[in-house]
C-alpha cells in the first residue's frame, strides 16, 4: 500500500479501506458498485462517497462500460 495514501489526511478512513480492497483485486478486474457494496455493511451511498474521494484525489479512475 503506498504510504503517501495513508499519510493523507484529506482522505476518510472509508475512502482509504476501500482503496485498500481494490487494490487487493486482480488486474483486469471489472468493478460494479453493485458488487462492491455486498462485501461490507456500508450502503451504496458510503461506497459511492468513498470511491468519489479517492478519484477526486487522483488515486483511481473511473470510466463507465457498456
Amino acid at each position: 500500500m503506498p504510504h503517501l495514501l495513508t499519510e493523507d489526511a484529506r482522505l476518510s478512513w472509508k475512502a482509504k479501506a476501500l482503496w485498500t480492497w481494490l487494490a487487493g483485486r486482480p488486474d483486469g478486474w471489472v468493478v460494479r458498485l453493485s458488487h462492491l457494496v455486498t462485501q461490507a455493511t456500508d450502503g451504496i451511498g458510503s461506497v459511492r462517497t468513498g470511491l468519489d474521494e479517492l478519484e477526486k484525489l487522483g488515486y483511481i479512475s473511473r470510466k463507465q462500460l457498456r
